[in-house]
């Protein structure tokens, strides 16, 4: 994304959100070649294979993080943002 900064969500006001890959991306080759859906597709293929010997035996339940803090919140929602959310009307406005 440092490369090319259009990928990444923006703002109304057009400030960029490195954290989130914009959806429009989902099947664009921007990961070293791979399509953000391939890459998850594949950590969730290989996670299920390591695991596969343990999986309803020993792990019971898989969590999967829906943010780059473990957390789902709008790509309008930076974690800068969250220190100062009282001061601003923008968090979590459309996208």
């Amino acid at each position: 994304m440092d490369k090319d900064p259009d990928v990444s969500y923006a703002d109304r006001f057009g400030r960029r959100n490195m954290e989130y890959i914009s959806l429009g991306c989902d099947v664009l080759p921007i990961l070293h070649g791979r399509s953000p859906i391939q890459a998850y597709s594949d950590l969730m293929g290989n996670f299920r294979d390591t695991f596969r010997p343990f999986i309803g035996r020993i792990i019971t339940g898989i969590q999967v993080g829906l943010g780059p803090d473990g957390e789902l919140r709008y790509p309008s929602c930076p974690t800068h943002k969250l220190t100062w959310a009282w001061q601003t009307l923008e968090l979590d406005e459309f996208q």
